[in-house]
Order: C-alpha cells, then sequence, then structure tokens
C-alpha cells in the first residue's frame, strides 16, 4: 500500500512537472522559427520510459498534451493536432529505440529519433488540416534544429537518471 501510494505521488509529480516544462517552453521566444518548441517535456518522458514503464510514460505523455492544450486555450485547435500527433510519433519512436535498440542506441539516439519524429508529426498533421504538401519544405529546417534540441533533451534525461534520485525513492 505505501508504495502504491508512493508511485501515485511519483506520477502526479512527474505529469505536473511534463506540464510545467511544455508551458514554460511556450514561453520561450524563437522567432526565426514559427511554430518550433525544443521539446523540454520529453526529459521526462524518456527518465519515465527508461527507468519506470511505457504505461506510465505513455499516459503522462497524453495527459502533458492535453492539459497544456487545455489551459493554454488551445485545445482541439491545429497547435494542438500538431502537439498530439508529434508526440504520439515522437513516444512511440523513442520506446522503440529504447526497448528494441538498446545494443546499438543510447537514451541520445531514442531522443534524437523522437524530436525527428515529432517534427514530422507536425508537418504530416498541418499539410493535412491545410490540404497543402507546401508545408514539408519546413520539414529539413526542423529537424536540424530538432537534432540539437534532441540531443540537449537526452542529455538532460541521462543526467536525472544517472543521478540516482529514482533509486533513493525505493519504488
Amino acid at each position: 500500500m505505501k508504495n502504491s501510494v508512493r508511485r501515485i505521488a511519483l506520477d502526479a509529480t512527474m505529469l505536473a512537472l511534463a506540464l510545467a516544462l511544455s508551458i514554460a517552453e511556450s514561453f520561450i521566444p524563437i522567432s526565426t522559427l514559427p511554430g518550433f518548441k525544443p521539446g523540454l517535456a520529453n526529459i521526462i518522458i524518456l527518465v519515465l520510459i527508461y527507468r519506470f514503464s511505457a504505461l506510465e510514460a505513455f499516459t503522462i505523455d497524453l495527459g502533458r498534451i492535453f492539459l497544456a492544450s487545455l489551459m493554454t486555450g488551445k485545445i482541439f485547435s491545429l497547435p494542438f493536432y500538431m502537439s498530439l500527433v508529434g508526440g504520439l510519433l515522437s513516444y512511440f519512436g523513442m520506446l522503440l529505440i529504447a526497448k528494441l535498440g538498446k545494443k546499438i542506441f543510447t537514451i541520445y539516439g531514442a531522443s534524437l529519433f523522437g524530436s525527428i519524429l515529432h517534427c514530422f508529426g507536425q508537418i504530416l498533421i498541418a499539410s493535412i488540416i491545410l490540404s497543402t504538401w507546401g508545408v514539408f519544405w519546413y520539414f529539413p529546417l526542423m529537424s536540424f534544429i530538432g537534432c540539437f534540441t534532441g540531443l540537449a533533451v537526452g542529455f538532460f534525461a541521462d543526467r536525472i537518471i544517472a543521478s540516482g534520485v529514482f533509486e533513493r525513492l525505493r519504488l
């Protein structure tokens, strides 16, 4: 019983952290790249995938996307759908690398792959909703910048896991 209460508290904390990072990054001005965000919430998702369970990571990722969109007034709008599809592709890509590619890729590779898939998902949804494939010209630029932020996200997730903070929680 005590461990289940701790686990619920940890999941709530992780959701709050992912949500805070998601909302905070919307205030980062990147004027030259409209719609681009660094994906800081994926730090939490990567930690959950690598340290806890895929189901917890998935639930927290979906919760973060819905709650952030609700709190910013973008629920069921183009940015919401772009975030949802990008987030789902990113999650499944990171999970695939984490589970199947352990011997080949590190957490950096998972983060990088997730970043590129997130960019692809956003562009795909924008092209479908706007009924034009012309937005795909933006994909190489977003992916290039996304590689840097993906590596940074992987770095921070790796440092959090390496810190041993979760081992001290005794979950």
